[in-house]
């Protein structure tokens, strides 16, 4: 009777013992599982963004050519060229009306 009573508490135990057993490597499991889903996750998000950085690098470098080429053919249209011819007589002009300026700050210093 006292082994019939001390067996069925260690068998007791022994459930107890493997619940909590199979309850750690289910958490575990569980664990390891998420860890590698994050790190899947992790490396595809890496991925993504490397792929991203290389197409970003694509299009400043077609962005940079375009603006180059707008650039060219604004140069080469007339209106731009006489904008610029203008200007270059707007600003020889002024140049020439200061030194005409400083000539006559210059005479009224003497006086």
């Amino acid at each position: 009777m006292f082994s019939n009573i001390l067996y069925l508490k260690l068998q007791n135990l022994s459930i107890k013992y493997n619940t909590k057993v199979n309850t750690h490597y289910l958490f575990l499991l569980l664990l390891f599982q998420t860890m590698c889903a994050n790190s899947y996750t992790q490396q595809h998000l890496e991925s993504d963004l490397v792929e991203t950085k290389q197409q970003l690098l694509e299009v400043q470098a077609q962005l940079q050519l375009a603006e180059k080429e707008l650039e060219s053919k604004l140069n080469q249209t007339a209106a731009f060229k006489n904008m610029k011819q203008m200007l270059a007589t707007k600003n020889e002009q002024i140049k020439s009306l200061r030194q005409q300026l400083n000539k006559y700050e210059e005479t009224n210093e003497e006086d």
